[in-house]
C-alpha cells in the first residue's frame, strides 16, 4: 500500500509539474478531445500551441481518467481515458461544460449504485469533495458494479486536477480482508499471522486480551520478537529469568524454520498452551495458540506469545 501511495504522488506531481510549464506557454484550450474529428473551442483550436498540446498528449498516453477544471468548476479539458470510462462521444463533448455535468455523465452512462433520489445528493457530493477548500477523495458507485475513485490536486490560480481511478478490485479485496479478520476475532483462541520478516500482520483479539497487548501495539506491526519481550515484561510465561534469553532464540528459529510442528509451552498461571505453526505461500507464518488443558474462555489470560 505505501508503494501505490508513493507511485500516485510521483505520478500527480509530475502532472502539477508539467501543467505549470505548460501553463506559462499558453492559456488552456477548453476542448482537447481533438483525435478522431473530436471538437476544440478557443482562440487558438485550430492550432494549438505546442506546450499545451504536449501536455495534452501526455495526459491522453495514460490509462488513468484526467479532468481539468478552473476555478469556476468550468472543465477545460479531459482525456481519453476519462472520455471512455464517461463514454463521451465527439458530440456530446460540447456540452459538458462543468464539473457537474461529468458526474451526471458518469452516473448516466454506468449507473448510478444508489435510489433514484441520491444521484443528485452524490453529484453535489462529487462537486464539494473536489471544489472545497480542502478537497477530499469521492468514490463513484455506479450501477455497472464498478468503484472508481475521483482524486483531486490544486494547481496554479485555482485550477484542479482530477484524477479517475479503478478501485473496484482493491476495495472488494478489502472488503473480503476486513471480513476475514472479522471472523478470526470471534473464535475461542489466538491467532497471529506474521510476513517473512516476522512482523505482525494480524493479531486477533483473542490472543490481545491473553497477552494483555494493547490495540496500539497490536495495531503497528511489531516484530515476533517484540511480542516475546512484551511477554518477558509481563512475566507471562513460566520461565526462569536467566532461561528466557535463551527460550526467546529458540522460538525464533522454530518460527523462521516454518516447519507444521506442535509443541507446547506453560505460562506463569499454571496453564498449558498448544502452540502450532504453520507455514504460509510468501513465507509468512501462521501460529495458533490453544489452551491444552481446558476450553479457552474470552476473559481468562490463557494466552502468551510462542
Amino acid at each position: 500500500m505505501t508503494y501505490m501511495l508513493s507511485r500516485r504522488s510521483r505520478f500527480t506531481r509530475a502532472l502539477r509539474l508539467l501543467f505549470r510549464k505548460t501553463s506559462r506557454a499558453a492559456p488552456p484550450v477548453v476542448r482537447t478531445e481533438h483525435r478522431d474529428g473530436d471538437a476544440r473551442e478557443g482562440a487558438d483550436a485550430d492550432k494549438p500551441p505546442e506546450a499545451a498540446s504536449v501536455f495534452r498528449d501526455a495526459l491522453d498516453v495514460i490509462e488513468t481518467g484526467a479532468v481539468l477544471i478552473d476555478c469556476e468548476r468550468r472543465v477545460q479539458f479531459f482525456n481519453l481515458a476519462f472520455r471512455r470510462l464517461a463514454g463521451i462521444e465527439p458530440h456530446t463533448a460540447d456540452s459538458l461544460v462543468c464539473l457537474e455535468d461529468l458526474a451526471r455523465r458518469i452516473y448516466r452512462v454506468r449507473g448510478h449504485h444508489g435510489l433514484p433520489d441520491q444521484l443528485e445528493i452524490s453529484i453535489a457530493d462529487c462537486v464539494t469533495s473536489a471544489c472545497g477548500d480542502e478537497p477530499k477523495p469521492f468514490q463513484f458507485w455506479l450501477g455497472d458494479g464498478r468503484i472508481i475513485r475521483q482524486t483531486c490536486t490544486v494547481l496554479d490560480e485555482g485550477s484542479r486536477l482530477l484524477t479517475y481511478r479503478d478501485i473496484t478490485e482493491q476495495t472488494r479485496h478489502r472488503e473480503e480482508i476486513d471480513s476475514l479478520r472479522a471472523a478470526l476475532d470471534e473464535v475461542s483462541y489466538g491467532i497471529v499471522v506474521v510476513d517473512d520478516r516476522l512482523r505482525a500482520r494480524f493479531i486477533n483479539k483473542p490472543f490481545r486480551r491473553a497477552a494483555d497487548l494493547l490495540d496500539d501495539f497490536a495495531d503497528s506491526r511489531p516484530s515476533f520478537v517484540e511480542i516475546l519481550e512484551h511477554a518477558r515484561r509481563t512475566n507471562a510465561l513460566h520461565i526462569p529469568p536467566d532461561e528466557i534469553d535463551e527460550f526467546i532464540k529458540r522460538r525464533l528459529k522454530l518460527v523462521r524454520e516454518g516447519r507444521p510442528v506442535l509443541n507446547k509451552m506453560q505460562l506463569a498461571c499454571g496453564r498449558v498452551i498448544q502452540v502450532q505453526i504453520v507455514p504460509l505461500s510468501g513465507g509468512g507464518r501462521l501460529l495458533t495458540y490453544c489452551c491444552a488443558k481446558e476450553p479457552a474462555t474470552a476473559d481468562a489470560p490463557e494466552l502468551a506469545p510462542q
